[in-house]
């Protein structure tokens, strides 16, 4: 009877060596799984919050028209200081005479500075180049704001030119 006991015992040795590898490999799935799970679930989160700060970031780049905004953006030393900049610097070229209206749009950065010029309308002979060229040279405005926030905004600005030699 004790050589049956021996037997047994082995046998259950045996069982629970065997039950024990297949408990652990089951356990090692687990934690694969679990891991591969995880490491899923943590680049979901990091791309969710890309998208969103993204987005953000979108949203505060916007330009404003004048209408939009609390401040309206302006010339340092204002409009008439403006004007006598854009006549001191604007060349009329060879022409004999030189007049007519220019109309350009440019946007007013969150810096103050100047960007994205364009001319709406001009009247030839290089006026609508000659006037970004101007604009271009242009000191740093005091920028708009909305909410109490410094925002982009988009200025429309007519010029008229009466030159003549």
């Amino acid at each position: 009877m004790s050589q049956c006991l021996l037997l047994n015992t082995q046998k259950n040795s045996k069982l629970r060596k065997t039950d024990t590898k297949k408990l652990n490999n089951t356990f090692n799935n687990v934690k694969r799984i679990n891991l591969n799970y995880m490491k899923k679930l943590l680049i979901f989160i990091i791309l969710i919050i890309s998208i969103s700060g993204f987005a953000q970031e979108v949203q505060n780049d916007s330009i404003y028209s004048i209408s939009e905004v609390d401040k309206k953006p302006e010339f340092n030393g204002g409009v008439s200081k403006f004007n006598r900049f854009i006549v001191s610097n604007f060349r009329c070229g060879e022409q004999r005479k030189f007049y007519g209206k220019i109309i350009t749009e440019f946007v007013i950065e969150k810096d103050g500075s100047l960007s994205n010029f364009k001319t709406i309308n001009d009247f030839g002979f290089g006026s609508g180049a000659e006037a970004i060229r101007v604009l271009k040279l242009s000191p740093n405005w005091i920028p708009a704001e909305k909410n109490g926030k410094i925002v982009r905004s988009i200025y429309i600005f007519p010029l008229e030119i009466n030159k003549s030699k």
